[in-house]
């Protein structure tokens, strides 16, 4: 029931497997249903592994989600770490620009 809560929808099976995250052609399709530039699109997620590179490939803000109090991971390359989703929120309404 998220299809309420959201614009769009990208799932990168979809797209390939050669598409998996942390591939940058999910965030540019997500980019593109949305028409939105990367310069004015935040990305959030929890795993470092894969969440961030594509997103910064691409332009995107990235936030790093800091799951059970952990602390910034060692080659996380997120622009931001926060400890919840609330951090988000507080923070973008900071920024116009974002």
């Amino acid at each position: 029931n998220l299809r309420q809560y959201v614009d769009a929808v990208v799932f990168s099976d979809e797209l390939g497997l050669e598409h998996w995250k942390p591939d940058p052609l999910p965030f540019v399709t997500a980019l593109l249903l949305l028409n939105k530039r990367p310069s004015s699109t935040a990305y959030v997620g929890d795993n470092p592994a894969k969440d961030f590179s594509g997103a910064n490939q691409v332009g995107l803000t990235t936030f790093h989600v800091q799951r059970n109090g952990r602390c910034k991971f060692y080659g996380c390359d997120a622009h931001f770490h926060i400890p919840n989703l609330a951090r988000v929120v507080d923070f973008l309404a900071q920024r116009r620009d974002i």
